[in-house]
């Protein structure tokens, strides 16, 4: 019993940990599209922003643009492979945390802000 009892409990823990990663990678791609949309084609931010922004299934936006669901499911694939690329190359995203990090870090302290900038610059 405690065996069972045991994997019922590992699978629930596997489970939610599966939901945070999913929402974690969903906030990441809409932070990335915030970035990088404008790099895209009208018809992949259409497909985005249904998928992220409207929650329709991969079903429900292949059935409003006349398309099967694995195409769905490729553009979609496309547009975060895309989407993630943009940040490899340019890392806009990444610099931006940089900065945010920084920012906190010396919101508090007073004194010499030569290291700040210095680290502000590294950055660019």
């Amino acid at each position: 019993i405690l065996k069972n009892m045991y994997m019922a409990y590992l699978l629930r823990w596997l489970m939610m940990k599966n939901d945070e990663n999913i929402i974690i990678q969903r906030d990441y791609y809409i932070t990335l599209y915030d970035y990088y949309g404008d790099l895209l084609t009208p018809k992949q931010k259409q497909y985005f922003s249904d998928f992220y922004d409207n929650d329709l299934t991969l079903s429900e936006i292949a059935l409003n643009n006349n398309i099967s669901r694995s195409a769905v499911f490729d553009a979609i694939d496309k547009i975060n492979k895309s989407l993630k690329g943009y940040e490899d190359v340019l890392k806009l995203y990444d610099k931006s945390k940089k900065k945010e990090k920084l920012y906190e870090e010396y919101e508090n302290k007073s004194g010499s802000y030569k290291e700040l900038i210095n680290k502000l610059k590294e950055i660019e």
